[in-house]
């Protein structure tokens, strides 16, 4: 698999992907290990308390089933909850190949790099999962909004039946610090739509 950079083409190995579902929608009513109560103590979420101040006989049902029954009533505040992406629909892909190796992922779509990361410390098989399956605690304000945002957008492109690809650029002997100074010349000098901040 090859991509245009900055710096001429870029041979790359492709990850293979296996989708095992889309549209899953409301992941975040799964979320039952923790009270509205509970959720309502910690930092993030201690501001809502005003807004939910009706709710008191509700403290002690799992947050997942408030929220879906806020939902159900229309009333808006069951996002305040979640983060930016956590309403979306997503979708569910696992990675089947070069699990234990690291570098630089590609995200691609239409040929074109739209996302770039690195695994440095982790491995792409674990780093790819974590995109693919979103879990209840990734939705909420206190998860991952980066993991809810790319498997949103990939989503979108499996549900209008298109396909993206992950591209591997392979450094298994290379230092995190190797790796992490090539993903910011990459950054620096290419633009990849679905990356949000320069590292």
């Amino acid at each position: 698999m090859k991509i245009a950079l900055h710096d001429g083409i870029w041979s790359l190995e492709e990850l293979t992907i296996s989708v095992l579902s889309i549209d899953c929608k409301d992941v975040f009513q799964m979320k039952t290990n923790r009270s509205l109560g509970e959720m309502l103590e910690k930092r993030e979420y201690k501001a809502l308390t005003f807004e939910l101040h009706e709710m008191d006989d509700q403290l002690s049902r799992p947050i997942g089933t408030v929220l879906s029954d806020l939902k159900k009533q229309k009333n808006n505040v069951y996002k305040m909850f979640l983060n930016k992406y956590g309403d979306s629909s997503f979708c569910s892909y696992k990675a089947t190949s070069h699990h234990w190796d690291k570098g630089l992922y590609f995200y691609i779509v239409e040929n074109k790099p739209v996302y770039v990361g690195r695994c440095a410390n982790t491995k792409f098989g674990p780093r790819i999962n974590d995109y693919g399956k979103i879990t209840a605690a990734n939705v909420y304000k206190t998860g991952q909004s980066t993991n809810c945002r790319i498997n949103s957008k990939i989503n979108t492109i499996l549900r209008e039946e298109g396909e993206f690809k992950i591209g591997l650029y392979i450094m298994n002997h290379s230092t995190v610090e190797e790796i992490s100074q090539k993903e910011k010349e990459v950054l620096s000098n290419n633009f990849f739509p679905w990356n949000v901040q320069k590292r």
